[in-house]
């Protein structure tokens, strides 16, 4: 018999498989052959690799479309991340099935489904998480998975998935899942071709995405599709994409004109009117909760119904031994505490959704000011900071920055700073236990991404003003998750030089204003502040001010350089014990300063390292110590703006405030903030900062 070429076999072996169609079922075919054959063959099962590519498609589509799903994003608050959420969690099961390589496709349902709820965020990940987890609960164990497995098994994961969630609403993803699985279930009835049951439960399921335009209030107001619904269907398309291109680069490229080719069932836009924004949350609560769970034995119904206290849009998703938290509430700590008692927990997260709506509120305000107004000049460049920087809460809600916290570990449990933690009850401890101790770590690159994106979400450009390099790792963390979150620009790699300045870009910087497409990464631009706390906390509410008078991040960041040499920055330490246990105060120093009743002065250079600037007798003279350098800085009756912030000391903090202002014009600002818990740790109860700058430098606005 005469041997077959390589490519004639081939073609000889796909004709002969009547059971195989498009990329879905060539998986890793080494010749250069069209598999787009999906109108002649069908396919009777799913297989590991088929499973993993389908997978893979799907999350690409949501991923390339998770910008338009931010805009549409009103429900059950408006806001604008459940893109971004949704991509989070779909990029993570990218990731976990890149190397792996099972014939079973139960055991890639099962790694997709874990690596989904380690990597959910948002209400509408934690959803989509819940799904896939119920999915693989009933599939795990099959190696191939026929049309009838696939529908029965995917009816029962959406209703698991409706019971995961304290208060179901219809005309949300809930809905477009139950439809979906059921048009499924009754197109399986008919056929044990998964490609024909699969498309045709893909245009089922688009036609229940229209319908939930006018299912709830919020979105039949704002004249939008629910966004965590039309996420699930893009993943949806992203298959059915495979399937007829043959490849997941044809599906790709594909789904760049995924409108068109979808059809007016998925052409919603985003809503224009802003009140429909600020009008639109469904939730009473301010900050978006979320952790996993480590257990064994975790009931799931008694968790949901006890996070049901605290708050609203609970959704407990997982299994007994991983369990997904997602939670609306006004005080994320009690959450953590109760988590706490239930297992080991961790990737905790916290939004601040009142500043997430402020900021998509603005964008669009923004937006539409500049097509009235084309001379105009909006801010577009957002502001994030680190945990380094003390500003007053309402003085960063107010003017949208965003605050990347760090980690704290108390009693063997690990936190992120801010609203995740009790700082009352920190501060108790301090007190009232004079050997309590606790460790601080840099933001997790998750944490940093996570603001970056948000921030992205809705600027053209970034700041990131961080904590001095010099003491810590948290500022290049920030520059490496950046570098890492947009390294899909074509620009150049940024470099970090002498004026602790680094710039990656999605574009060439411009003074100006900067169109870019929701897939174009921003302009970044990461500034080394040299310092910390007050003086952190200066340069960052300068850098504010510049950033809504129209400054693009260069220019702010050019002048925070002149800033930052002309600042005067002090810390005043009251209790030794924390200096002395972390061993950054100890030999002779430590003896003579506790012998004597002395207390450090301290200070960063310009290299952003700590420094002694001097002493001052007795924990009662804080206050006259630092009033003391204030006054060698500027002179009596000169115009100067303070910063001042303490570690549970509001009364001395007011006094030397109330004699700063008597003795510099009577228009200097001042403002007092508490000190954040990473500086709390070291400086200790009732420790002061003040960072002063003097009026003659030039604001540049």
């Amino acid at each position: 018999m005469r041997k077959l070429g390589r490519r004639s076999h081939a073609r000889s072996t796909i004709a002969s498989n009547e059971k195989q169609a498009g990329a879905l079922i060539c998986p890793a075919l080494p010749f250069d052959i069209e598999c787009n054959i999906v109108n002649l063959m069908k396919i009777s099962y799913l297989d590991g690799p088929r499973l993993s590519r389908a997978l893979t498609a799907g999350s690409q589509t949501l991923i390339q479309n998770s910008a338009s799903l931010d805009a549409i994003n009103v429900f059950p608050v408006p806001d604008g991340d459940t893109g971004t959420n949704m991509a989070s969690t779909v990029r993570a099961i990218t990731s976990s099935l890149a190397a792996f390589r099972p014939k079973n496709a139960g055991s890639v349902l099962k790694r997709a489904a874990q690596s989904a709820l380690a990597g959910a965020r948002g209400n509408s990940g934690a959803i989509l998480a819940q799904f896939f987890s119920a999915l693989a609960e009933e599939l795990q164990h099959d190696a191939r998975i026929g049309a009838k497995r696939l529908a029965n098994a995917a009816v029962s994961a959406a209703e698991k998935t409706r019971r995961a969630l304290s208060i179901p609403k219809e005309g949300t993803i809930l809905t477009v899942l139950h439809d979906w699985a059921h048009a499924m279930h009754e197109k399986a009835q008919q056929s044990d071709d998964i490609l024909h049951v699969f498309i045709a439960a893909y245009e089922s399921a688009k036609a229940s995405l229209a319908r939930t335009r006018n299912m709830l209030p919020e979105m039949k107001r704002a004249g939008v599709v629910d966004a965590g619904a039309k996420g699930f269907v893009h993943m949806l398309e992203g298959i059915v994409q495979l399937i007829r291109s043959g490849s997941l680069k044809e599906a790709a490229r594909a789904d760049k004109s995924l409108q068109a080719s979808t059809g007016a069932m998925l052409d919603f836009q985003a809503p224009n009117d802003v009140d429909v924004l600020l009008a639109s949350s469904d939730s009473q609560f301010r900050y978006c909760t979320e952790a996993l769970v480590h257990g064994e034995g975790l009931d799931l119904d008694a968790i949901r119904t006890q996070l049901s206290q605290y708050g609203d849009s609970v959704v407990v998703a997982g299994t007994e031994s991983l369990a997904k938290i997602h939670v609306h509430t006004d005080a994320p700590y009690q959450v953590f505490d109760f988590l706490d008692s239930q297992g080991l927990v961790d990737s905790h997260k916290v939004d601040d959704m009142e500043l997430q709506k402020l900021l998509a509120h603005r964008a669009q305000l923004a937006g539409q000011n500049q097509r009235a107004a084309a001379t105009e000049k909006p801010q577009t460049c957002a502001i994030v900071t680190d945990t380094g920087c003390d500003l007053p809460e309402a003085f960063l809600f107010e003017h949208g920055v965003i605050k990347v916290p760090a980690l704290i570990t108390i009693d063997g449990k690990t936190r992120p700073d801010g609203p995740a933690l009790d700082i009352r009850a920190m501060h108790r401890l301090m007190r009232e236990h004079p050997d309590f101790s606790m460790s601080t770590s840099q933001p997790t690159d998750a944490a940093f991404s996570r603001a970056f994106a948000i921030a992205a979400g809705h600027s053209n450009e970034i700041l990131y003003i961080g904590l001095t390099a010099a003491l810590s790792g948290t500022f290049q963390a920030g520059v490496r998750a950046a570098t890492s979150l947009f390294r899909g620009s074509a620009a150049p790699a940024g470099q970090t030089g002498q004026d602790g300045r680094t710039e990656r870009a999605g574009h060439t910087e411009q003074t100006g204003q900067t169109e870019r497409s929701p897939q174009t990464p921003p302009h970044f631009v990461a500034f080394d502040s040299r310092t910390v706390t007050a003086a952190q906390g200066i340069l960052t509410s300068r850098a504010v001010e510049m950033a809504e008078h129209g400054l693009s991040a260069g220019e702010i960041a050019r002048a925070l350089e002149t800033l930052r040499d002309r600042m005067v920055f002090f810390v005043a330490v009251r209790n030794l014990s924390s200096l002395i246990r972390s061993g950054r105060l100890h030999g002779v120093k430590s003896v003579i300063l506790r012998k004597f009743g002395l207390r450090p002065l301290l200070t960063t250079n310009k290299e952003g390292k700590a420094e002694t600037a001097g002493i001052y007798a007795g924990e009662k003279n804080t206050v006259s110590a630092l009033l003391s350098r204030i006054k060698k800085a500027f002179s009596a009756g000169s115009r100067a703006e303070l910063h001042i912030s303490h570690v549970d000391a509001p009364e001395e903090a007011q006094k030397l405030a109330d004699l700063c202002a008597a003795y510099l014009h009577p228009e200097s600002k001042i403002v007092i903030s508490e000190m954040g818990p990473v500086l709390a740790s070291l400086a200790w109860l009732g420790a002061i900062s003040v960072a002063g700058l003097p009026e003659s430098v030039p604001k540049l606005v």
